[in-house]
Order: structure tokens, then sequence, then C-alpha cells
């Protein structure tokens, strides 16, 4: 089957691809090797294959390391979000410390007011007290009824003294506690200023990390756009060259009967090689194609039992010709599929012979392109046929 091998493509690209994400740091670009000054075709469409999978590992490990920056952006994203919120409850906060100082600030001058009010009482009390002193004791004597009435004014005096100096030690302790109360909360609101002059920095610091994790991503997806152009120039290269290469094998295929005569003879039945899964292949079979004397392929079905034997023991079909499952998913660059595909006895293991279809003289023997080791046989009738992907070649 002319097919690409998915099983080598892909643990090429995986080898290819475990290279680079084992170099991610490093910066990550595409094959540079200049594939047109290679003269040979087949070579040259390798080199642009190639070319076409290292962009292609290059580009997914790219597309790998932008995606984990992205995923460390929305983290500082996060970090940025609870560090704003953090300064937001932290600013809540001094505002109500803030609040609790003017009220105690309010509260100790009030008490203050009310001390200097219980002093003035105090020093009415104690100035009337003098007055009457200065009048004498004896005109407090005469001018009460009794001794008793003199005593209970003096006890009355030392009892207002009294009350009042309690009350302006109340006063005092209360104005202290509120001074206390007040310096605790002028601590607590130097401590959330601090706390919001860290956090603040610490916001500084996570938008910075933001803008340089930004930068890389954006970094990133250029280069991955880069070598995204590269892979698909390089499959376009690619294309170019396969299409080269089958016209070429067209032209030369039209030309088979120009060679009769120069081949080694050989009969129907006789061995010719054995079945492998080289070139474009993805498994043990053998592609099995007859062209006309023009080169115009034809369906091996309508000559299999008559003009040719089978070319295998086996003759268990796996891809029949014309436009196939395959063929319609693009496998063949559009066209048909140009041959039948004869699976091996024992599926999945080489090695089945395979057998020369008709009398003729083989033409070429040799590696083919996409179709591997292939041996070409002109026949009597001046039908040719191809078998491909052999893993030996008599």
């Amino acid at each position: 089957m002319k097919k690409i091998n998915i099983k080598i493509y892909h643990s090429i690209l995986l080898i290819v691809l475990t290279f680079f994400i084992a170099i991610q740091s490093v910066p990550v670009v595409a094959a540079t090797t200049d594939c047109s000054k290679i003269s040979d075709y087949y070579k040259r469409r390798d080199c642009y294959a190639a070319a076409a999978a290292a962009a292609k590992a290059a580009a997914a490990a790219k597309a790998a390391e932008a995606s984990e920056v992205k995923k460390q952006i929305a983290v500082v994203d996060q970090q940025v979000e609870d560090t704003e919120n953090a300064i937001s409850s932290t600013e809540g906060q001094i505002g109500d410390t803030q609040a609790n100082i003017d009220k105690l600030t309010e509260e100790i001058k009030q008490e203050e007011d009310n001390l200097l009010v219980e002093k003035d009482k105090l020093n009415n009390i104690v100035a009337s007290w003098y007055m009457e002193e200065d009048q004498g004791l004896l005109e407090a004597i005469i001018s009460s009824d009794n001794l008793s009435d003199v005593i209970d004014r003096e006890q009355y005096y030392d009892s207002v003294k009294q009350q009042i100096e309690g009350t302006m030690e109340k006063i005092a302790k209360l104005k202290a506690d509120l001074n206390e109360q007040k310096g605790s909360q002028e601590k607590k609101k130097r401590d959330l200023d601090d706390l919001k002059e860290s956090q603040e920095r610490q916001r500084r610091s996570l938008i910075n990390q933001e803008n340089i994790k930004q930068g890389l991503l954006n970094d990133a997806t250029r280069t991955l756009n880069q070598l995204k152009e590269e892979e698909k120039t390089a499959l376009k290269k690619e294309a170019e060259v396969e299409a080269q290469i089958a016209s070429l094998i067209s032209s030369r295929l039209k030309s088979w009967g120009s060679e009769k005569g120069k081949g080694a003879p050989v009969n129907a039945g006789d061995l010719i090689g054995t079945m492998g899964s080289t070139g474009y292949s993805t498994g043990a079979h053998l592609h099995f194609e007859v062209r006309t004397e023009s080169g115009q392929t034809v369906n091996p079905r309508n000559y299999l039992g008559g003009a040719f034997v089978w070319p295998t023991l086996s003759h268990r079909v796996t891809q029949e010709y014309g436009w196939t499952d395959y063929a319609a998913a693009g496998a063949y660059g559009g066209g048909i599929h140009t041959g039948i595909d004869i699976g091996a006895q024992t599926p999945g293991v080489q090695g089945d012979p395979i057998f020369a279809a008709g009398k003729g003289e083989i033409v070429m023997k040799q590696w083919y392109g996409g179709y591997g080791y292939a041996v070409v046989i002109l026949h009597d009738n001046n039908l040719v046929t191809l078998y491909g992907h052999l893993a030996t070649a008599n």
C-alpha cells in the first residue's frame, strides 16, 4: 500500500518531541536545512518531511510552554486579586481604627471638660469654706441655733469635697483608660499601615511577575505561529517534490516498453522476493499494481486468475483498487489507490514469498520511493506489474 508508515512517523515525532520538551528552557527553532540544495528527489522530499515534523514537534513543545505560562499567569492573576482584596480589607480596618481613635479622642476631650467642671465645683466649695472661716467661727456659732449645726455644716463641706474629689478621681481614671485605648488603637493603625505597605509591595511585585510572564507568553505565541508557518511551508514543499516524484514515476512507467529485451527473464510463479513493509507502509503486505503499455493503472482484479496468477499465497486483500476510504481520506494526495494490497498469511508477519504474476522480464529491482523495495516486470503481453513494500528482492 502506497501510504505513510504512521507508526514510524509517530515514533520519530515522539523522539523529536521528547527532545524539544527536554530543552524547553532553550529557544525552540525548527530545522534550518536548505532542502532545495539536495539533488535527489527522494532525499529532498524526506528532508522537507523531517523539517515539517521538527517544526510540528517544536510547535507542540512551544504550545505546551505557552499553556503552562497561561496557567502561571492565571495563578498570578488570582494572587493579585487576593492581594487587592487583602489591601481593601486592611484599608477598611485602618478606617475603622481611625474612627475608633477619633471617637476616643472625643471621649477624652469630654472627660477633660468634665474634669474641669468638677475642679470648678471643688474650687467653689473650698472658696466658700474659706470665706466663711474668714468671717470667723464665732459668728457662725452665734448665728447657729446650737453647736451641732456648726458641726453639720463643716461635715457637709467635707462630704461635698470628698464627693467632688471622688468624681475627679473617677474621671482621671476614665481618661487614663481612654488614653490607653487610644494608644492601643494608634499602634494598631501603625501596624495596619505597615501591613498595607507590605501588601502594596507584594501587589507591585506580582504585577511585575505578570508582566514578565505575559511577555514570555507573547514571545511563545509569536514563535508558535512562526513554527506553524514553517511546518506549512515544509509540507507544501514536500507535496511539491512528491508531485515531481509522481510525475517521474509516471513517465518512467510509460517507458517500460523501451526496456524490452534488457531485463532478466522470469516465468509465472517464479520467486522474486519476500513480503515486507518498506517504504510508505503500515504493516506486512504486498502492494500489487497492473499497468498498461502506456503506463495507465488498471484494476488487478480484472487480470488475476486469468492473464496473471496470484503473486502471493494469501488471497486476503486488505485494500482494493480505486477510490478507497484511505484515498478519500487524502492518503494518496487526492488520487486513487493504484493497486491492491494483499495481507500476509499471518497478519503483521513479514516474509511471505512473492511470485511473478506472469511470464516476462524484470526491468527494475530497487528501492522505489514510497513503494520501498520494489520489482517491476514487463510481460510478454506488454502489461506491467509492480510489486511494492518487499522485504527482500531476488
